[in-house]
């Protein structure tokens, strides 16, 4: 017993992660590391970026699942699971809907639904920074955490809003998704596990190992 602890086979392991990586990234990875590992409990701790990067840092969870880009903080490791483009979603009989991609510059103007603003950037940092590159002035009307939020402020008809495209699949029958053409190339976002690779639970490396192992075969795919 005491060498599966040492070894990292058994014990805890305590995971933070941001909400809309719960219907894709987050249930393969966990089912694959507890495929390997059984005897290895899970804590999992729906966070936010902030959140996760101090908690990880202070060594209250071991590995996190966050938003890129963000803040690097000292003494952390950044590793990307998942790479990933913003799409426009916007309510049923929207105007722009009728066509079938976007620019941003459609965007100018219209009631928009953004991302709360986080000191170690994310999501509102990304979509902020685009607009502002491609000079394109929107009405904000509302703002939320979560992706999943923003789409149901979508769905009931506020104003559009620029989400992940991994997400696209919320409320599928009652938000319109349309992808941007145009964008720049260093416009990419997407979710990274971030860990220190000092952390004293040995379990922490086999988690990071076998979600790399996985990442890559979704890219090779």
């Amino acid at each position: 017993a005491a060498r599966a602890v040492a070894g990292g086979e058994t014990g805890e392991l305590r995971i933070g992660f941001t909400g809309s990586t719960t219907f894709g990234l987050l249930p393969r990875m966990v089912r694959a590391f507890h495929q390997r590992y059984p005897q290895v409990r899970l804590h999992l701790h729906e966070l936010t970026n902030q959140q996760s990067l101090t908690q990880v840092q202070a060594g209250q969870v071991d590995l996190a699942f966050v938003r890129v880009p963000t803040s690097h903080l000292p003494g952390l490791h950044f590793e990307v699971m998942e790479r990933d483009c913003f799409c426009v979603a916007l309510p049923p009989g929207h105007a722009l809907a009728a066509k079938a991609q976007l620019t941003l510059r459609d965007l100018a103007g219209q009631d928009f639904i953004g991302y709360t603003p986080s000191p170690v950037g994310g999501l509102h940092a990304a979509s902020s920074r685009l607009l502002q590159q491609a000079e394109v002035a929107v009405q904000l009307v509302q703002e939320a955490v979560q992706v999943s939020t923003v789409l149901g402020l979508v769905r009931s008809g506020l104003g559009l809003a620029l989400v992940p495209s991994t997400n696209a699949h919320y409320y599928a029958t009652s938000v319109v998704y349309r992808p941007l053409r145009g964008l720049p190339r260093d416009s990419g976002i997407g979710i990274a596990l971030v860990h220190r690779p000092d952390s004293g639970n040995p379990a922490t490396a086999h988690f990071a190992a076998s979600a790399a192992q996985l990442a890559a075969g979704d890219v090779e795919a």
